[in-house]
């Protein structure tokens, strides 16, 4: 045995490792010592590293300094503005196009109220009130230069003991954009409150309608309205398509319907609005109508030629995790999201477990927004469904589950079973199956499986269809064969509402 091999034998007889190869750094300062040029080479490391992080240093002030001066720039001209409407309706931040004829319509029926939108997005004139641009640097997901900066200075403190930030703010804000380099969300989110405080101080709202209760800068602007005394109400696209949700307290899972399901199910309906609530039913069946646009003829077909058509196969449909509420995991979102799992890919990895253990196809469909953001590292019995309609994935599959995500409507839409981990306006209403801890999910998975989608759960369905367009969802006035939904004027009522003191509630 070689001299040198003798420390590897008796590492191994020993049943140790052998010691780890020598790093790069560790190679270049034995050759510097060989070479006896250790102190100059140090000298050399240590004037590099301080060129690269002066270099560093002054590029990331740099590019602070042209945030601030386009925040400095769009508040000069806000304020330049002697016609913005004050103690009126203001919208902030990106209401979905779909919502506009809504919006407008809503507006023009409370004419004493001037309504204003503050958004980054092009509106191009499709609104009947004033539209101001928020600087590009606090649009979403909008973020200059790299992610290898470090960005530091009095925003760091500022940001992390603000309470209109908070940790949740900022950690939603490093999951959503990851290219941001460190230190750049508290800059973003000090930015966010210096410049929606001055345009709240300005335009002086009555109220203040957020798109998206749930989206970084939202909740921001949320807090600097109610810290100011400014009633604050939520608006989205609403779980039926052609629909638009609008609450005081809160969308979805926050929202009374869903966290008072016994008194909802109390709510009277009529047999006439029964019956019209399955004709939208089959309306949205028939018409194929989503929240997201389906490409025709886009079907699954790698997804269907993935399965075995001898098990039953369960589609798993993902959340928008950071603006649904699910993520991070905290004692709210447990209460009123998701008690189980703080995202998708982790509820992905367990039931792919299930799946394994009990002879299942599963098929994954991300949320559409989250496709390019998916973590790798699938496991190989899992069928990525990223693609295609997202109709037909729903009726190639005998069970649908999901945590908050909307898709369970159209899968009962649709005549297809639903699950639900986490907690919706479905829950407790007798629609769909529930499981909300881990020892339910695998037997409420075989349940569903062996029942299919039952003549309760269809009827209960329609019973809370009925509700739903009565009580919670307004029409958002898109061109279809007929209307449903709560009507324009009965929005303007409920706003007024709200400015006025009585609450959100439907």
């Amino acid at each position: 045995m070689q001299e040198d091999s003798l420390p590897m034998a008796i590492a191994s007889a020993q049943g140790d490792r052998p010691p780890p190869k020598r790093g790069a750094k560790e190679a270049c300062r034995l050759a510097a010592e060989r070479l006896h040029v250790g102190p100059q080479a140090r000298h050399a490391w240590a004037q590099a590293r301080r060129l690269y992080y002066s270099v560093a240093r002054s590029e990331s002030n740099r590019v602070l300094d042209g945030v601030r001066a386009q925040v400095d720039e769009g508040l000069e001209r806000l304020g330049a503005d002697e016609l913005a409407p004050r103690r009126g309706v203001l919208l902030v931040e990106g209401m979905h196009p779909d919502a506009y004829r809504a919006v407008s319509a809503i507006s023009n029926a409370m004419p004493d109220c001037g309504w204003a939108y503050l958004t980054t997005r092009e509106v191009q004139d499709r609104l009947g009130f004033p539209v101001y641009p928020v600087p590009h640097p606090l649009e979403r997901g909008r973020c200059p230069g790299s992610a290898a900066f470090t960005y530091g200075g009095a925003f760091l403190r500022q940001a992390r003991s603000d309470g209109r930030v908070g940790g949740v703010v900022l950690e939603r804000i490093r999951k959503s954009y990851p290219r941001m380099g460190r230190g750049y969300p508290e800059f973003f989110a000090c930015e966010v409150v210096r410049y929606y405080e001055c345009a709240l101080r300005r335009l002086a709202p009555r109220l203040v309608l957020v798109w998206n209760q749930h989206q970084a800068k939202g909740c921001i602007i949320g807090a600097i309205a109610r810290g100011m005394g400014i009633p604050v109400a939520y608006m989205e696209s609403g779980e039926y398509p052609g629909t638009v949700a609008i609450d005081g307290v809160g969308l979805f899972g926050g929202s009374r319907a869903a966290r008072e399901p016994g008194w909802f199910a109390t709510l009277p309906v009529t047999d006439g609005e029964a019956r019209r609530a399955e004709g939208v039913i089959a309306y949205l069946r028939r018409s194929g109508a989503n929240r997201y646009p389906q490409a025709l003829g886009a079907g699954p077909a790698d997804a269907l030629a993935r399965l075995d058509r001898g098990r039953p196969t369960v589609l798993f449909a993902g959340d928008f995790d950071v603006e649904n509420g699910i993520y991070p995991m905290t004692g709210d979102s447990r209460e009123l999201y998701s008690p189980l799992f703080d995202s998708s890919h982790r509820a992905m990895l367990s039931l792919a477990v299930l799946a394994g253990e009990n002879g299942w196809n599963l098929a994954y469909r991300p949320h559409p927004l989250t496709t390019r953001y998916e973590p790798a590292g699938r496991p190989e019995n899992v069928i990525f469904a990223g693609e295609g309609n997202v109709n037909e994935l729903v009726d190639m599959a005998d069970l649908v589950v999901v945590i908050t995500t909307s898709l369970a409507y159209t899968a009962l839409i649709r005549g297809k079973p639903a699950l639900t981990l986490g907690y919706t306006t479905l829950r407790g209403k007798g629609c769909a199956y529930e499981a909300f801890t881990m020892d339910a999910v695998e037997p409420a998975v075989r349940e569903a499986l062996g029942r299919g989608l039952t003549e309760g759960q269809r009827q209960a369905f329609v019973r809370h269809t009925a509700r739903m367009l009565r009580y919670c969802l307004f029409d958002n006035q898109s061109d279809r064969p007929f209307r449903y939904g709560r009507s324009v004027e009965e929005a303007a009522q409920y706003l007024r509402g709200i400015i006025e003191g009585e609450g959100g509630r439907p």
